[in-house]
């Protein structure tokens, strides 16, 4: 039992000093964004921990228990690609209109280096789970380092309205 005591304090600690690391978050990261109010923005500070590709993106979540659902959220996801990255146009169903700004900045010996801002109106959808429909923003290269982000929506979208939907950045897997 003071074995058992001894290992739940040091863990207790270990915890502790890892949460006051004071160190930006790593991706994969989610943050709650309620685009459909135009002027919603998501501002963070992430690391980067090695030089690749980022996926940002909008990970739109269904009720895989709640019949209909799912059918829903992809109303309004709509327009898809293929693997290869081709659009595969919808007419009938194009999804919700979305204007949203994605700003990168570098933050470096405390001077802040612009690296991506870009204004698209693209996004299709890009992958789904057992749960979600994923919707990209854009990929962009970033080496490792520290990074301020901010997603702003620029179009309102009411039909979004109480649909959970978080911003997304991960490290893009390609092989």
């Amino acid at each position: 039992m003071k074995t058992l005591s001894k290992f739940l304090i040091f863990l207790s600690a270990v915890f502790s000093c890892c949460a006051c690391s004071g160190k930006p978050p790593k991706p994969p990261v989610f943050f709650p964004f309620a685009i459909e109010n135009k002027g919603a923005k998501v501002e963070t500070v992430i690391r980067i921990p090695k030089t690749a590709y980022y996926d940002f993106y909008l990970k739109f979540m269904f009720d895989n228990h709640h019949e209909g659902d799912r059918d829903r959220v992809k109303r309004l996801v709509g327009n898809s690609i293929t693997k290869d990255g081709k659009l595969i146009e919808d007419p009938e169903n194009p999804g919700v209109p979305l204007l949203l700004k994605l700003t990168v900045v570098k933050i470096e010996n405390q001077k802040e280096i612009l690296i991506f801002d870009h204004i698209t109106n693209q996004h299709p959808e890009s992958a789904y789970g057992a749960e979600h429909y994923n919707k990209d923003i854009s990929k962009v290269y970033l080496n490792a380092g520290s990074y301020r982000v901010k997603l702003e929506s620029l179009r309102s979208a009411q039909e979004l309205k109480g649909t959970k939907i978080d911003f997304s950045i991960a490290k893009w897997w390609v092989k």
